[in-house]
């Protein structure tokens, strides 16, 4: 049952339809992602064990994808994929930590063009300037003392002080802020992780592990029940949602000063997050980027925009991180380029109620950079050890390499078994036997990026240390 934490403030009331149409300038842009953040652990969705008041505030008073997914599991590449509506293998930043090459345009090049001020405030290393994500922004706050470990409290802050700073706001903004927390190693406020498990009066943390019992992440991630008692594995579940807590709290305060500066009154708010994480499942714990499993993929994604998404919409069916960039600039009333990958929810989210997008194929990879070399599932490196997965028609397919050029596969019906239990490649060889062939045909087509610089400064490989990326 979820717990009472802080409440936050009170989006401001929708404008109607008229009171928007008499705006002659285009309205402010605010995108709110949250790094590793699962979509069950967003209480709008499910009953994790804190809830997310200023999160599903967007949800209830605006519009949400029941199912939203991401292309991998990682921030390079989703972060890359929402900031320009192409998926990643068209994009090019398809690895953990390359650059998102300059011929591609973002959203905050778009509105930039159209005459908005564009400004971000980030907190991963992985998205630092330099990397291509700060393209199109005139302000792009990326301190790196917020690389490592809580910054959430430091990312507002940085925020609000710009905001207050402002005499006024005649320019619309289209504004991002990135969230870092609920990435490893769960360490929320201390009154958060007893909220969140009120029977463990002294948490103990993933990070401490290698300390107290000489293990390294990777005997976690992948051996984590011959380490972990279910007892503990729960706690860990629920510091992870504590930090997620932590979070909330911070983007409701973010939004009180964004109401109380007259920016949300003329707002399209669209909160989402780069990719889940796993807890557990197929033996997958506290990571992300190795396995493509819907734990990892499935990610909150919600849109406010009084006056223009009705309240309480929500848009059915599968929905892509591709899809984002293409409805905020719909919805802003900017053209949205034809040559994207996603398309655009905004006709959608404007008629209201229960609504049904069009199917759609999703595909999924996972990371190839840093493999760890104890991952049991990942026995080949590099490239050709990629995962890659395809969503159709309800169905998953999976294509997992093994050596000697050999692969296992695994098919499943996601409206039967959202958790993936039952693996149906002999039950169903036909739909096995379709998808497999469109995910060799998608492989055969693959751009070829063999010049990708490797990851090997002391620094980088410190920094992905604290992210848990490396043992």
């Amino acid at each position: 049952m979820a717990v009472a934490i802080l409440a936050v403030a009170i989006l401001p009331a929708a404008c109607s339809r008229g009171e928007r149409a008499a705006v002659e300038r285009g309205p402010h842009v605010v995108l709110i992602t949250v790094d590793t953040l699962r979509r069950d652990y967003v209480s709008f969705y499910a009953d994790p064990p804190l809830p997310t008041p200023a999160f599903d505030r967007f949800g209830h008073e605006g519009g949400a994808a029941d199912l939203a997914v991401a292309p991998y599991g990682r921030t390079t590449q989703s972060v890359g994929t929402i900031m320009t509506g192409l998926h990643p293998l068209r994009h090019g930043a398809e690895g953990l930590g390359l650059n998102l090459p300059a011929e591609v345009t973002t959203l905050a090049e778009h509105f930039r063009a159209a005459g908005y001020r564009t400004l971000a405030f980030v907190s991963n290393r992985n998205l630092r300037p330099g990397l291509g994500f700060d393209q199109g922004f005139e302000h792009y706050g990326s301190d790196p003392s917020r690389y490592r470990g809580n910054s959430a409290d430091a990312l507002t802050r940085e925020a609000i002080e710009w905001i207050e700073a402002q005499e006024a706001f005649e320019t619309p903004l289209f504004l991002w802020v990135h969230y870092l927390d609920p990435h490893w190693g769960y360490l929320p406020p201390m009154e958060l992780a007893r909220l969140a498990d009120p029977n463990w009066t002294r948490p103990v943390y993933l990070r401490d592990w290698p300390k107290i019992e000489g293990l390294e992440k990777s005997d976690i991630l992948y051996f984590g029940d011959r380490h972990l008692t279910d007892r503990e594995v729960d706690h860990t579940q629920r510091l992870y949602s504590a930090e997620i807590a932590a979070v909330d709290q911070e983007v409701g305060r973010l939004v009180s000063v964004l109401d109380a500066a007259g920016i949300l009154r003329e707002a399209l708010v669209c909160f989402t997050s780069d990719h889940g994480e796993g807890t557990g499942e197929h033996d997958y714990y506290f990571g992300h980027g190795e396995y493509i499993y819907e734990g990892v993929l499935r990610v909150p994604l919600m849109f406010w925009f009084p006056g223009s998404i009705p309240v309480g919409t929500r848009v059915g069916g599968v929905v892509r991180l591709e899809d984002v960039a293409p409805t905020i600039l719909d919805l802003a009333g900017l053209s949205v380029p034809a040559d994207l990958d996603g398309q655009s929810i905004a006709p959608l989210l404007r008629e209201g109620g229960m609504q049904e997008p069009p199917p759609v194929t999703g595909v999924h990879l996972s990371d190839f950079r840093l493999v760890r070399q104890r991952n049991p599932r990942q026995t080949v490196p590099g490239r050709a050890g990629q995962w890659w997965a395809i969503r159709r028609d309800g169905y998953k397919y999976l294509r997992i390499p093994l050596r000697g050029g050999e692969f296992e596969e695994e098919l499943y019906d996601l409206e039967r078994d959202p958790d993936e239990l039952v693996n149906l490649v002999a039950e169903r060889p036909q739909v096995a036997a379709r998808l497999r062939a469109e995910v060799e045909r998608r492989m055969r087509t693959r751009r070829d990026l063999s010049d990708e610089p490797p990851l090997t400064t002391a620094e980088d490989l410190e920094a992905l240390r604290s992210l848990g990326y490396v043992d």
